[in-house]
């Protein structure tokens, strides 16, 4: 597999689509801990990210069902919850279950449950279009100085694949904690088949802040929640990833009416983006709440960098992606006749070579393949500085991506469709002259792809009618010469002549 990010965060499945977050029920649920509880190394983070507004498309209306209005996401999603009678503290009970599904019947389901005081079991599970899109499992130990927990994440034994954490958190004084975590994930997908990541944790808090810390080799994610007043509390979170060389600061505030039933969230991010949820109790007596989200955020244009190689007539045409999230739209929107190069399992940008008409990947002319391996070379900060690397290169169908993969990373569908090419060194003359024809443009993965797939239809059905037409005149003709062999279209005289009536039919008598 190649991989232009780090492993994901295997905490968390990826929510049901058009569902009001079930994890955040969850969290509400489980999160009220009494003052000198620990918690575990996900809750790090929540005092401030608490305060951020979850955003929907549309306006919901929940009761015990929900249903979505909006341009991308119209239904309805039925949910229920349970919650045991086992009191935990004065706001928790177990077990908890949660779970949801929509027309589709695509369903997601969520159990909590909590033994001996200390130890908690969470287990979540989601299936979508009738398969299972992702399962895990957490237990945990908690006490008043510590917590551990181990989770495991998509494990499957058939395919040798899955996500293994460990974590552990220490409390050091009453106001100071330390911890760390070691994310294991295993896989053919996954370069050299392994890989892990080990970060640290520190929180500090007080009486109306709290200061969180988490830090690795892979980037690093700070937090401050600042309680302003009773109604009023702030958050700033800040999330840098060093892989990919991204940092994203989001601030954030919430304000209540208790009398008025009404919570207001809003936030805005380094990239522009503006986000608010308004939620408010229409009675105090029933389960009713009407919520509304705005999301606004400046257009980011999206860009393609395109290049032409010389090498083969006629030209033919390379391309990439800005960064990582272009990347997301062509694996999402690319073209059958792409070829898709990576440098093998280390970062690199994602170069696609579109064939010409009649080329196929197994006859790419070697003067060809060797412009798209020194480009996709000279795009890895890694891969530009070593010699002798190997270069992936697959067919975009045999692209794969599924929900626990972070942003520009991908698998394959078969493995033994991936081919390997080996570059020994930069050569600086085809870099520089491919370099000479880039072109940046602005481009509209999803619009493109359906008017070249609009383009083909409409071929197609050129086809289409030309092969019907010719076959209904083949079988006009083999009908003509069926009838012509039979005589059926020669006309008869059924009254013969009085000569032949005398002969009788003995044409014998005449020579006698």
């Amino acid at each position: 597999m190649a991989t232009a990010a780090p492993p994901p965060d295997p905490t968390g499945l990826p929510p049901a689509a058009g569902s009001l977050t079930e994890e955040a029920t969850v969290q509400q649920q489980t999160s009220q801990h009494p003052a000198n509880e620990l918690g575990n190394y996900d809750e790090l983070h929540r005092k401030a990210r608490d305060i951020f507004p979850t955003c929907f498309e549309g306006a919901k209306l929940q009761v015990s069902h929900t249903l979505s209005i909006a341009q991308m996401n119209t239904g309805y999603r039925f949910g229920a919850t349970y919650v045991g009678q086992k009191q935990a503290g004065p706001n928790e009970a177990y077990p908890i279950l949660l779970g949801d599904t929509d027309a589709s019947g695509n369903t997601s389901a969520t159990l909590v449950h909590q033994f001996f005081d200390l130890y908690r079991l969470r287990l979540q599970g989601q299936i979508q279009k009738g398969k299972i899109n992702g399962a895990q499992g957490t237990l945990e130990r908690r006490s008043r100085l510590h917590t551990w927990g181990v989770t495991l994440a998509n494990v499957d034994l058939l395919s040798e694949s899955g996500i293994v954490v460990g974590s552990f958190l220490r409390r050091l004084t009453n106001k100071l904690d330390v911890g760390a975590e070691l994310v294991y994930q295993y896989g053919k997908q996954i370069p050299g088949a392994q890989m892990s990541a080990l970060s640290y944790a520190v929180r500090y808090t007080s009486p109306i802040w709290t200061a969180a810390a988490t830090f690795g080799s892979s980037g690093a994610h700070l937090s401050y929640f600042h309680r302003q007043h009773d109604t009023l509390a702030f958050g700033v979170d800040f999330e840098c990833n060093s892989n990919v060389g991204e940092a994203v600061t989001t601030i954030a505030y919430q304000a209540d009416i208790p009398e008025e039933g009404v919570t207001m969230r809003a936030s805005v991010d380094t990239n522009w983006n503006v986000a608010g949820v308004f939620e408010k109790k229409l009675g105090q007596q029933l389960p009713f709440t009407l919520a509304i989200s705005g999301l606004f955020n400046h257009v980011k244009i999206k860009m393609v960098i395109k290049y032409t190689s010389n090498s083969v007539d006629p030209p033919v045409m390379l391309y990439m992606g800005v960064d990582k999230v272009e990347n997301e739209d062509l694996i999402k929107y690319g073209w059958p006749e792409d070829v898709w190069f990576h440098v093998d399992k280390v970062s690199s940008a994602h170069v696609y070579l579109r064939l010409p008409p009649g080329m196929t990947i197994d006859a790419i002319p070697p003067a060809l393949l060797e412009d798209c391996c020194q480009l996709v070379k000279a795009n890895s900060i890694e891969g530009n500085k070593m010699n002798n690397i190997s270069i992936v290169y697959t067919m975009w169908e045999n692209l794969k991506k599924t929900g626990d993969m972070a942003v520009g990373q991908v698998g394959f569908h078969e493995q033994r469709k991936v081919k390997h090419a080996k570059v020994e060194k930069r050569k600086n003359e085809v870099v520089n002259r491919l370099e000479k024809t880039e072109k940046k443009e602005d481009i509209d993965y999803r619009t493109e792809r359906e008017e070249r797939d609009a383009k083909e239809r409409r071929e197609q059905r050129k086809v289409d009618q030309a092969r019907k037409k010719r076959e209904a005149e083949e079988a006009a003709e083999k009908e003509k010469q069926r009838r012509t062999r039979n005589y059926e279209d020669v006309e008869w005289d059924e009254q013969q002549p009085a000569s032949s009536a005398k002969n009788d039919g003995n044409l014998s008598d005449d020579f006698m």
